[in-house]
Protein backbone atom coordinates (compact mmCIF):
# COMPACT_ATOMS: atom_id res chain seq x y z
CA UNK A 1 0.00 0.00 0.00
CA UNK A 2 1.09 3.72 -0.84
CA UNK A 3 0.55 5.91 2.15
CA UNK A 4 0.41 9.52 1.21
CA UNK A 5 -0.12 12.63 3.52
CA UNK A 6 -1.65 16.14 2.60
CA UNK A 7 -0.01 18.81 3.85
CA UNK A 8 -2.19 22.10 3.50
CA UNK A 9 -3.42 25.20 6.01
CA UNK A 10 -6.81 24.90 4.53
CA UNK A 11 -8.96 22.06 5.61
CA UNK A 12 -11.69 22.31 2.70
CA UNK A 13 -8.03 22.01 0.22
CA UNK A 14 -7.41 18.84 2.05
CA UNK A 15 -10.80 16.79 1.70
CA UNK A 16 -11.17 17.80 -1.94
CA UNK A 17 -7.14 16.33 -2.68
CA UNK A 18 -8.29 13.32 -0.56
CA UNK A 19 -11.36 12.94 -2.66
CA UNK A 20 -9.91 13.09 -6.02
CA UNK A 21 -7.32 10.66 -4.65
CA UNK A 22 -9.44 8.03 -3.57
CA UNK A 23 -11.33 8.23 -6.38
CA UNK A 24 -8.62 7.22 -8.67
CA UNK A 25 -6.32 5.09 -7.16
CA UNK A 26 -6.16 2.08 -5.31
CA UNK A 27 -4.01 0.21 -2.94
CA UNK A 28 -3.30 3.98 -0.98
CA UNK A 29 -3.73 5.07 2.57
CA UNK A 30 -4.24 8.75 2.42
CA UNK A 31 -3.01 9.92 6.08
CA UNK A 32 -4.63 12.17 8.71
CA UNK A 33 -4.14 15.29 7.08
CA UNK A 34 -2.09 18.65 8.63
CA UNK A 35 -2.38 22.16 8.58
CA UNK A 36 1.36 24.09 9.39
CA UNK A 37 4.56 23.43 7.99
CA UNK A 38 5.70 21.80 11.86
CA UNK A 39 3.32 19.11 12.26
CA UNK A 40 4.11 18.17 8.18
CA UNK A 41 7.79 17.63 9.77
CA UNK A 42 6.78 15.55 12.59
CA UNK A 43 4.36 13.51 10.38
CA UNK A 44 7.13 12.80 8.19
CA UNK A 45 9.41 11.47 11.05
CA UNK A 46 6.68 9.70 12.10
CA UNK A 47 4.77 7.87 9.85
CA UNK A 48 7.14 7.90 6.94
CA UNK A 49 4.57 8.44 3.97
CA UNK A 50 5.58 7.55 0.32
CA UNK A 51 4.58 10.74 -1.46
CA UNK A 52 3.84 14.01 0.56
CA UNK A 53 1.29 16.88 -0.98
CA UNK A 54 2.52 20.15 0.35
CA UNK A 55 1.27 23.62 0.07
CA UNK A 56 4.28 25.99 0.11
CA UNK A 57 2.42 28.95 1.91
CA UNK A 58 1.84 27.20 5.33
CA UNK A 59 1.99 28.58 8.81
CA UNK A 60 5.08 28.04 11.00
CA UNK A 61 7.47 26.35 8.13
CA UNK A 62 6.39 26.87 4.63
CA UNK A 63 6.23 24.36 2.23
CA UNK A 64 9.71 25.08 1.03
CA UNK A 65 11.26 25.26 4.41
CA UNK A 66 9.73 21.97 5.50
CA UNK A 67 11.22 20.41 2.49
CA UNK A 68 14.29 21.87 3.06
CA UNK A 69 14.52 20.34 6.57
CA UNK A 70 13.21 17.08 5.56
CA UNK A 71 16.38 16.72 2.70
CA UNK A 72 18.64 17.47 5.47
CA UNK A 73 17.30 14.94 7.50
CA UNK A 74 17.62 12.54 4.49
CA UNK A 75 14.10 11.61 4.02
CA UNK A 76 13.35 10.27 0.79
CA UNK A 77 9.74 11.00 0.81
CA UNK A 78 8.61 11.70 -2.73
CA UNK A 79 6.60 15.44 -2.74
CA UNK A 80 4.25 17.36 -5.14
CA UNK A 81 4.11 21.05 -4.19
CA UNK A 82 0.39 22.61 -4.13
CA UNK A 83 0.72 26.26 -4.81
CA UNK A 84 -0.97 29.48 -5.74
CA UNK A 85 2.22 30.86 -7.37
CA UNK A 86 3.27 30.60 -10.78
CA UNK A 87 6.60 32.09 -10.04
CA UNK A 88 9.20 30.49 -11.57
CA UNK A 89 11.94 31.39 -8.70
CA UNK A 90 9.55 29.38 -6.36
CA UNK A 91 9.48 26.53 -9.00
CA UNK A 92 13.33 26.59 -9.38
CA UNK A 93 13.63 26.42 -5.86
CA UNK A 94 11.65 23.41 -5.18
CA UNK A 95 13.22 21.76 -7.74
CA UNK A 96 16.67 22.55 -6.10
CA UNK A 97 15.02 20.81 -2.74
CA UNK A 98 14.51 17.38 -4.90
CA UNK A 99 10.59 18.11 -5.48
CA UNK A 100 9.33 15.80 -8.04
CA UNK A 101 6.52 17.75 -9.19
CA UNK A 102 4.29 20.77 -8.77
CA UNK A 103 0.64 21.79 -9.31
CA UNK A 104 -0.77 25.19 -9.40
CA UNK A 105 -4.42 26.23 -7.22
CA UNK A 106 -6.94 25.66 -7.62
CA UNK A 107 -5.73 21.68 -8.63
CA UNK A 108 -7.26 20.27 -11.10
CA UNK A 109 -8.57 16.90 -10.64
CA UNK A 110 -6.58 16.03 -14.31
CA UNK A 111 -3.85 17.58 -13.41
CA UNK A 112 -3.40 16.07 -9.90
CA UNK A 113 -3.88 12.35 -11.32
CA UNK A 114 -1.12 12.79 -13.83
CA UNK A 115 1.04 13.89 -11.28
CA UNK A 116 0.35 11.66 -8.73
CA UNK A 117 0.69 8.62 -11.38
CA UNK A 118 3.82 9.84 -12.39
CA UNK A 119 5.53 10.01 -9.35
CA UNK A 120 3.79 6.67 -7.94
CA UNK A 121 5.15 4.74 -11.66
CA UNK A 122 8.39 6.06 -10.75
CA UNK A 123 8.62 5.49 -7.24
CA UNK A 124 7.53 1.60 -8.40
CA UNK A 125 10.06 1.67 -10.92
CA UNK A 126 12.35 2.60 -8.32
CA UNK A 127 11.46 0.17 -5.81
CA UNK A 128 11.28 -2.94 -8.15
CA UNK A 129 14.86 -2.02 -9.74
CA UNK A 130 15.85 -1.44 -5.70
CA UNK A 131 14.59 -4.95 -5.00
CA UNK A 132 16.29 -6.38 -8.17
CA UNK A 133 19.75 -4.62 -6.86
CA UNK A 134 19.10 -5.59 -3.26
CA UNK A 135 18.63 -9.06 -4.51
CA UNK A 136 21.92 -9.08 -6.84
CA UNK A 137 23.76 -8.01 -3.56
CA UNK A 138 22.09 -10.66 -1.36
CA UNK A 139 22.51 -13.19 -4.01
CA UNK A 140 26.41 -12.29 -4.61
CA UNK A 141 27.28 -12.29 -1.08
CA UNK A 142 25.86 -15.38 -0.75
CA UNK A 143 28.32 -16.79 -3.49
CA UNK A 144 31.07 -14.72 -2.12
CA UNK A 145 30.09 -16.81 1.65
CA UNK A 146 29.44 -19.79 -0.29
CA UNK A 147 33.22 -19.78 -2.28
CA UNK A 148 34.97 -17.97 1.02
CA UNK A 149 33.65 -21.17 2.67
CA UNK A 150 34.90 -23.70 -0.16
CA UNK A 151 38.41 -22.16 0.06
CA UNK A 152 38.73 -22.23 3.51
CA UNK A 153 38.04 -25.66 3.89
CA UNK A 154 40.55 -26.35 1.08
CA UNK A 155 43.38 -24.74 3.21
CA UNK A 156 42.44 -26.96 5.97
CA UNK A 157 42.62 -29.89 3.78
CA UNK A 158 45.85 -28.89 2.57
CA UNK A 159 45.02 -28.28 -1.58
CA UNK A 160 44.51 -24.44 -2.23
CA UNK A 161 43.67 -23.29 -5.18
CA UNK A 162 45.68 -20.44 -5.32
CA UNK A 163 44.11 -18.72 -8.24
CA UNK A 164 40.27 -19.22 -7.10
CA UNK A 165 41.63 -17.44 -3.84
CA UNK A 166 42.75 -14.29 -5.77
CA UNK A 167 39.54 -14.12 -7.52
CA UNK A 168 37.67 -14.62 -4.27
CA UNK A 169 39.94 -11.53 -2.99
CA UNK A 170 39.50 -9.57 -5.72
CA UNK A 171 35.12 -9.93 -6.06
CA UNK A 172 35.85 -8.51 -2.46
CA UNK A 173 37.83 -5.73 -3.67
CA UNK A 174 40.92 -6.92 -1.69
CA UNK A 175 44.35 -7.96 -2.58
CA UNK A 176 46.31 -10.21 -0.59
CA UNK A 177 49.03 -8.16 1.42
CA UNK A 178 49.73 -11.16 3.77
CA UNK A 179 47.41 -13.29 6.30
CA UNK A 180 47.40 -15.64 9.12
CA UNK A 181 44.95 -18.49 10.74
CA UNK A 182 43.71 -18.53 13.89
CA UNK A 183 41.96 -21.87 15.39
CA UNK A 184 39.25 -21.25 18.20
CA UNK A 185 38.84 -24.15 20.73
CA UNK A 186 35.98 -23.76 23.52
CA UNK A 187 37.23 -23.73 26.97
CA UNK A 188 34.79 -26.39 28.97
CA UNK A 189 35.73 -26.37 32.19
CA UNK A 190 33.83 -23.86 33.42
CA UNK A 191 30.54 -24.85 31.41
CA UNK A 192 29.15 -25.81 34.65
CA UNK A 193 29.10 -23.41 37.41
CA UNK A 194 30.12 -24.28 41.07
CA UNK A 195 26.54 -24.22 42.22
CA UNK A 196 25.39 -25.94 39.16
CA UNK A 197 23.25 -23.31 38.10
CA UNK A 198 20.55 -23.36 35.48
CA UNK A 199 23.05 -21.79 32.78
CA UNK A 200 25.44 -23.99 33.22
CA UNK A 201 23.16 -26.89 32.59
CA UNK A 202 21.46 -25.50 29.81
CA UNK A 203 25.65 -24.22 28.68
CA UNK A 204 26.34 -27.95 29.12
CA UNK A 205 23.55 -29.34 27.09
CA UNK A 206 24.41 -27.52 23.89
CA UNK A 207 26.84 -28.80 21.16
CA UNK A 208 30.25 -26.88 20.96
CA UNK A 209 30.05 -27.08 17.53
CA UNK A 210 26.66 -24.47 17.79
CA UNK A 211 28.56 -22.27 19.98
CA UNK A 212 31.45 -22.23 17.96
CA UNK A 213 29.21 -21.52 14.82
CA UNK A 214 27.73 -18.47 16.88
CA UNK A 215 31.32 -17.43 17.60
CA UNK A 216 31.65 -17.26 13.62
CA UNK A 217 28.80 -15.10 13.03
CA UNK A 218 29.94 -12.84 15.66
CA UNK A 219 33.13 -12.56 14.72
CA UNK A 220 31.77 -12.02 11.06
CA UNK A 221 29.52 -9.14 12.30
CA UNK A 222 31.89 -7.27 14.19
CA UNK A 223 35.57 -7.85 13.17
CA UNK A 224 34.99 -7.48 9.12
CA UNK A 225 35.10 -3.55 9.75
CA UNK A 226 38.48 -4.24 10.26
CA UNK A 227 39.67 -7.29 7.98
CA UNK A 228 39.29 -9.39 5.17
CA UNK A 229 37.39 -12.24 7.25
CA UNK A 230 36.21 -15.93 6.81
CA UNK A 231 35.04 -18.62 9.34
CA UNK A 232 34.30 -22.39 9.72
CA UNK A 233 33.61 -24.77 12.35
CA UNK A 234 35.94 -28.01 11.34
CA UNK A 235 36.38 -31.08 13.37
CA UNK A 236 35.67 -29.32 16.58
CA UNK A 237 37.43 -26.01 16.18
CA UNK A 238 36.08 -22.73 14.81
CA UNK A 239 38.85 -21.62 12.22
CA UNK A 240 39.27 -18.16 11.42
CA UNK A 241 40.77 -16.82 8.12
CA UNK A 242 42.16 -13.49 7.95
CA UNK A 243 43.74 -10.83 5.89
CA UNK A 244 44.53 -7.48 7.72
CA UNK A 245 45.39 -5.10 4.57
CA UNK A 246 46.28 -2.27 5.15
CA UNK A 247 49.45 -0.90 7.36
CA UNK A 248 49.46 -4.60 9.06
CA UNK A 249 52.12 -6.56 8.37
CA UNK A 250 54.40 -9.35 9.62
CA UNK A 251 56.39 -6.73 11.76
CA UNK A 252 53.05 -5.53 14.23
CA UNK A 253 50.34 -8.22 13.09
CA UNK A 254 50.55 -9.71 16.65
CA UNK A 255 50.00 -6.68 18.49
CA UNK A 256 47.18 -5.91 16.55
CA UNK A 257 45.79 -8.92 16.26
CA UNK A 258 45.60 -9.50 20.18
CA UNK A 259 43.55 -6.30 20.34
CA UNK A 260 41.29 -7.83 17.62
CA UNK A 261 41.22 -11.20 19.20
CA UNK A 262 40.55 -10.02 23.11
CA UNK A 263 37.56 -8.05 21.27
CA UNK A 264 36.04 -10.74 20.36
CA UNK A 265 36.67 -12.67 23.19
CA UNK A 266 34.93 -9.67 25.25
CA UNK A 267 31.87 -8.75 23.55
CA UNK A 268 31.29 -11.91 21.40
CA UNK A 269 27.70 -12.54 22.47
CA UNK A 270 27.98 -16.31 23.62
CA UNK A 271 26.08 -17.83 27.15
CA UNK A 272 28.30 -17.05 30.80
CA UNK A 273 30.44 -19.54 31.70
CA UNK A 274 32.00 -20.30 28.58
CA UNK A 275 35.38 -19.07 27.32
CA UNK A 276 37.61 -20.11 24.67
CA UNK A 277 41.33 -20.18 23.63
CA UNK A 278 43.07 -19.12 20.64
CA UNK A 279 46.43 -20.46 18.56
CA UNK A 280 47.66 -18.50 15.84
CA UNK A 281 49.64 -19.63 13.11
CA UNK A 282 52.64 -17.48 11.82
CA UNK A 283 52.40 -14.60 9.38
CA UNK A 284 52.39 -15.99 5.80
CA UNK A 285 52.90 -13.33 2.72
CA UNK A 286 52.63 -16.10 0.08
CA UNK A 287 48.99 -17.17 -0.37
CA UNK A 288 50.56 -20.67 -1.57
CA UNK A 289 51.87 -20.83 2.44
CA UNK A 290 48.44 -20.82 3.65
CA UNK A 291 48.03 -24.50 3.69
CA UNK A 292 50.84 -24.37 6.52
CA UNK A 293 49.07 -22.27 8.97
CA UNK A 294 46.18 -25.27 10.06
CA UNK A 295 48.92 -27.18 11.75
CA UNK A 296 50.91 -24.28 13.08
CA UNK A 297 47.00 -23.59 15.08
CA UNK A 298 46.77 -26.95 16.27
CA UNK A 299 50.19 -26.83 18.01
CA UNK A 300 49.82 -22.92 19.24
CA UNK A 301 46.48 -24.32 21.27
CA UNK A 302 48.31 -27.50 22.43
CA UNK A 303 51.07 -25.25 23.73
CA UNK A 304 48.58 -22.77 25.01
CA UNK A 305 49.77 -23.66 29.13
CA UNK A 306 48.54 -20.17 29.78
CA UNK A 307 46.55 -17.33 28.53
CA UNK A 308 43.99 -17.24 25.99
CA UNK A 309 45.83 -16.29 23.01
CA UNK A 310 48.45 -18.16 21.86
CA UNK A 311 50.97 -18.23 18.94
CA UNK A 312 52.65 -20.66 17.02
CA UNK A 313 56.66 -19.98 17.20
CA UNK A 314 57.63 -22.57 14.74
CA UNK A 315 59.51 -24.90 16.94
CA UNK A 316 59.07 -28.56 17.32
CA UNK A 317 57.02 -29.35 20.61
CA UNK A 318 58.89 -30.30 23.12
CA UNK A 319 57.52 -33.76 23.78
CA UNK A 320 58.86 -35.05 19.97
CA UNK A 321 62.50 -34.16 21.09
CA UNK A 322 61.82 -35.72 24.18
CA UNK A 323 60.18 -38.79 23.15
CA UNK A 324 62.79 -39.26 20.62
CA UNK A 325 65.42 -39.05 23.11
CA UNK A 326 63.49 -41.64 25.13
CA UNK A 327 63.56 -44.16 22.68
CA UNK A 328 66.98 -43.60 21.80
CA UNK A 329 67.58 -44.38 25.46
CA UNK A 330 65.35 -47.43 25.77
CA UNK A 331 66.69 -49.22 22.63
CA UNK A 332 70.18 -49.03 24.24
CA UNK A 333 69.01 -50.15 27.37
CA UNK A 334 66.80 -53.11 25.50
CA UNK A 335 63.43 -52.10 26.86
CA UNK A 336 61.04 -52.38 24.23
CA UNK A 337 58.15 -52.27 25.94
CA UNK A 338 59.11 -48.57 26.82
CA UNK A 339 59.63 -48.28 23.02
CA UNK A 340 55.97 -50.01 22.22
CA UNK A 341 54.27 -47.30 24.74
CA UNK A 342 56.01 -44.33 22.92
CA UNK A 343 54.66 -45.12 19.41
CA UNK A 344 51.39 -45.51 21.10
CA UNK A 345 51.75 -42.58 22.27
CA UNK A 346 52.99 -40.50 19.39
CA UNK A 347 49.69 -42.45 17.67
CA UNK A 348 47.08 -41.18 19.99
CA UNK A 349 48.67 -37.63 19.96
CA UNK A 350 47.90 -37.23 16.10
CA UNK A 351 44.65 -39.06 16.00
CA UNK A 352 43.81 -36.40 18.37
CA UNK A 353 44.77 -33.96 15.86
CA UNK A 354 42.74 -35.49 13.12
CA UNK A 355 45.23 -36.71 10.90
CA UNK A 356 44.50 -39.11 8.57
CA UNK A 357 45.91 -42.71 8.09
CA UNK A 358 48.68 -41.10 5.66
CA UNK A 359 49.78 -38.55 7.40
CA UNK A 360 50.04 -40.54 10.36
CA UNK A 361 52.38 -43.07 8.55
CA UNK A 362 54.30 -39.67 7.19
CA UNK A 363 54.90 -38.42 10.80
CA UNK A 364 56.00 -41.68 12.19
CA UNK A 365 58.76 -41.87 9.29
CA UNK A 366 59.93 -38.54 10.27
CA UNK A 367 59.65 -39.29 14.21
CA UNK A 368 61.88 -41.90 13.04
CA UNK A 369 64.41 -40.03 11.11
CA UNK A 370 64.85 -38.27 14.31
CA UNK A 371 65.36 -41.03 16.62
CA UNK A 372 68.12 -42.24 14.36
CA UNK A 373 69.68 -38.43 14.61
CA UNK A 374 69.61 -39.32 18.51
CA UNK A 375 70.79 -43.01 18.00
CA UNK A 376 73.78 -41.59 16.00
CA UNK A 377 72.71 -43.77 13.07
CA UNK A 378 71.24 -42.63 10.37
CA UNK A 379 72.77 -43.55 7.34
CA UNK A 380 71.83 -43.09 4.19
CA UNK A 381 72.46 -47.11 3.22
CA UNK A 382 69.40 -47.72 5.82
CA UNK A 383 67.03 -44.75 6.68
CA UNK A 384 66.14 -42.89 3.16
CA UNK A 385 63.15 -40.92 3.43
CA UNK A 386 62.02 -43.14 0.16
CA UNK A 387 63.08 -46.46 1.93
CA UNK A 388 60.79 -45.75 5.23
CA UNK A 389 58.16 -44.95 2.90
CA UNK A 390 57.98 -48.25 0.96
CA UNK A 391 58.00 -49.84 4.62
CA UNK A 392 54.58 -48.03 5.80
CA UNK A 393 52.85 -48.34 2.48
CA UNK A 394 49.55 -50.27 2.38
CA UNK A 395 50.15 -50.68 6.43
CA UNK A 396 46.22 -49.07 7.25
CA UNK A 397 45.66 -50.39 10.87
CA UNK A 398 46.89 -48.65 14.05
CA UNK A 399 48.22 -52.01 15.13
CA UNK A 400 50.60 -52.59 11.89
CA UNK A 401 51.25 -48.95 11.51
CA UNK A 402 53.19 -49.37 14.93
CA UNK A 403 54.53 -52.50 15.15
CA UNK A 404 56.25 -51.65 11.30
CA UNK A 405 57.74 -48.19 13.09
CA UNK A 406 58.81 -50.23 16.43
CA UNK A 407 60.30 -52.87 14.06
CA UNK A 408 62.25 -50.15 11.88
CA UNK A 409 63.61 -48.66 14.38
CA UNK A 410 64.67 -51.95 16.31
CA UNK A 411 66.51 -52.40 13.02
CA UNK A 412 68.28 -48.93 13.35
CA UNK A 413 69.39 -49.90 16.90
CA UNK A 414 70.79 -52.93 15.32
CA UNK A 415 72.55 -51.09 12.97
CA UNK A 416 73.77 -48.90 15.46
CA UNK A 417 74.85 -50.96 18.39
CA UNK A 418 76.20 -54.39 16.41
CA UNK A 419 76.97 -51.91 12.98
CA UNK A 420 76.94 -53.66 10.06
CA UNK A 421 79.80 -53.05 8.14
CA UNK A 422 79.90 -51.71 4.66
CA UNK A 423 82.44 -52.36 1.97
CA UNK A 424 85.05 -49.48 2.35
CA UNK A 425 84.27 -48.34 -1.18
CA UNK A 426 80.51 -48.27 -0.57
CA UNK A 427 81.20 -45.98 2.91
CA UNK A 428 83.42 -43.34 1.20
CA UNK A 429 81.03 -43.12 -2.17
CA UNK A 430 78.38 -42.52 0.03
CA UNK A 431 80.41 -39.84 2.21
CA UNK A 432 81.38 -38.21 -1.02
CA UNK A 433 77.74 -38.11 -2.31
CA UNK A 434 77.22 -36.27 0.92
CA UNK A 435 79.58 -33.79 0.42
CA UNK A 436 78.86 -32.77 -3.19
CA UNK A 437 75.52 -33.83 -3.80
CA UNK A 438 74.51 -30.27 -4.29
CA UNK A 439 76.66 -30.64 -7.99
CA UNK A 440 76.13 -32.16 -11.25
CA UNK A 441 77.78 -35.29 -10.06
CA UNK A 442 77.94 -38.47 -12.33
CA UNK A 443 78.94 -42.39 -11.27
CA UNK A 444 82.20 -41.96 -13.45
CA UNK A 445 83.29 -38.97 -11.40
CA UNK A 446 82.64 -40.63 -7.60
CA UNK A 447 84.79 -43.78 -9.78
CA UNK A 448 87.26 -41.75 -10.65
CA UNK A 449 87.89 -40.35 -7.15
CA UNK A 450 87.84 -43.86 -5.38
CA UNK A 451 90.20 -45.39 -8.46
CA UNK A 452 88.24 -47.84 -9.42
CA UNK A 453 85.51 -48.47 -12.42
CA UNK A 454 82.38 -47.18 -12.31
CA UNK A 455 80.85 -50.80 -13.71
CA UNK A 456 82.23 -52.16 -10.61
CA UNK A 457 81.04 -49.22 -8.12
CA UNK A 458 77.95 -49.75 -9.35
CA UNK A 459 77.29 -53.19 -8.83
CA UNK A 460 79.04 -52.90 -5.21
CA UNK A 461 76.00 -50.23 -4.35
CA UNK A 462 73.81 -52.44 -5.85
CA UNK A 463 74.81 -55.28 -3.76
CA UNK A 464 75.38 -53.53 -0.43
CA UNK A 465 72.56 -50.93 -0.47
CA UNK A 466 69.92 -52.86 -3.05
CA UNK A 467 70.23 -49.22 -5.38
CA UNK A 468 71.66 -47.98 -7.65
CA UNK A 469 73.76 -45.37 -8.12
CA UNK A 470 70.90 -42.59 -9.22
CA UNK A 471 68.64 -43.81 -6.19
CA UNK A 472 71.34 -43.04 -3.68
CA UNK A 473 71.97 -39.62 -5.28
CA UNK A 474 68.22 -38.74 -5.30
CA UNK A 475 67.85 -39.84 -1.74
CA UNK A 476 70.59 -37.76 -0.65
CA UNK A 477 69.02 -34.54 -2.49
CA UNK A 478 65.63 -35.73 -1.02
CA UNK A 479 66.69 -36.12 2.18
CA UNK A 480 68.34 -33.01 2.45
CA UNK A 481 65.13 -30.73 0.64
CA UNK A 482 63.25 -32.52 3.99
CA UNK A 483 66.21 -31.07 6.31
CA UNK A 484 65.55 -27.47 4.05
CA UNK A 485 61.86 -27.37 4.54
CA UNK A 486 62.01 -28.26 8.30
CA UNK A 487 64.05 -24.96 9.11
CA UNK A 488 63.59 -22.71 5.85
CA UNK A 489 60.71 -21.17 4.47
CA UNK A 490 62.31 -20.80 0.69
CA UNK A 491 60.24 -20.99 -2.32
CA UNK A 492 60.37 -24.48 -4.18
CA UNK A 493 62.90 -23.77 -6.77
CA UNK A 494 64.66 -22.11 -4.54
CA UNK A 495 64.97 -25.27 -2.54
CA UNK A 496 65.36 -27.69 -5.59
CA UNK A 497 68.53 -25.22 -6.44
CA UNK A 498 70.07 -25.53 -2.77
CA UNK A 499 70.10 -29.69 -3.41
CA UNK A 500 71.12 -29.93 -6.86
CA UNK A 501 68.04 -29.78 -9.12
CA UNK A 502 68.49 -26.11 -11.71
CA UNK A 503 64.51 -27.22 -12.89
CA UNK A 504 61.99 -26.49 -10.54
CA UNK A 505 59.66 -28.83 -12.53
CA UNK A 506 61.63 -31.74 -12.47
CA UNK A 507 62.39 -31.07 -8.68
CA UNK A 508 58.70 -31.03 -8.18
CA UNK A 509 57.95 -34.38 -9.91
CA UNK A 510 60.91 -36.21 -8.46
CA UNK A 511 60.24 -35.16 -5.09
CA UNK A 512 56.64 -36.21 -5.36
CA UNK A 513 57.50 -39.31 -6.72
CA UNK A 514 59.83 -40.02 -3.98
CA UNK A 515 58.11 -39.19 -1.07
CA UNK A 516 54.12 -39.26 -2.06
CA UNK A 517 53.72 -36.04 -0.73
CA UNK A 518 54.49 -32.38 -3.07
CA UNK A 519 56.40 -30.12 -1.18
CA UNK A 520 53.78 -27.84 0.36
CA UNK A 521 52.33 -31.02 1.07
CA UNK A 522 55.59 -32.14 2.85
CA UNK A 523 56.00 -28.42 4.54
CA UNK A 524 52.73 -28.94 6.10
CA UNK A 525 53.43 -31.75 7.45
CA UNK A 526 56.54 -30.40 8.92
CA UNK A 527 54.93 -28.25 10.76
CA UNK A 528 52.24 -30.39 12.03
CA UNK A 529 54.06 -32.39 14.45
CA UNK A 530 51.31 -33.08 17.15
Amino acid sequence: MIRILIADDEEIECRGLEMMLQNNFQDIVVLPSVYNGVDMVKCVECDKPDLLIADINMPGLNGLEALELLRRKEFDTKVILNTAYSDFEFIRQALLLGANDFLVKPVEEKRLVAAVARVLGNMISEKKEFIKIEEAQIQMKSMQKALGDELLFSILAGQLNVDNFQIWLSNLGRVFQGGILVAVRLDTEEVLSANGDAQGRENALQKPEEILERIGIYAMEELQRFCTLQYKVYKGLLYLLIFPGGQISEKNYRVWLEKLLERLQKESEIRPGISFLCGVSRWKDELEKMTETPGECRAALKGNAEGSICFFEGEYPDSVYADAKEIAGAFACEHMSQVCEMIDRRIAVLKEQAYSVEQIRMHLALFIQLCAAFLNAQRRSGISWRRLLERFREKEEEGEIRDTAVQILREIAEDTFHGKEYNSYVEEAVLYLEKNYRNDISLGEVADKLGISSFYLSRLLTQELDRSFVELLTDIRIDHAIELLKTEDSIVKDIGKQVGYLSPNYFHKLFKKNTGMTVSEMRRLLKQKG
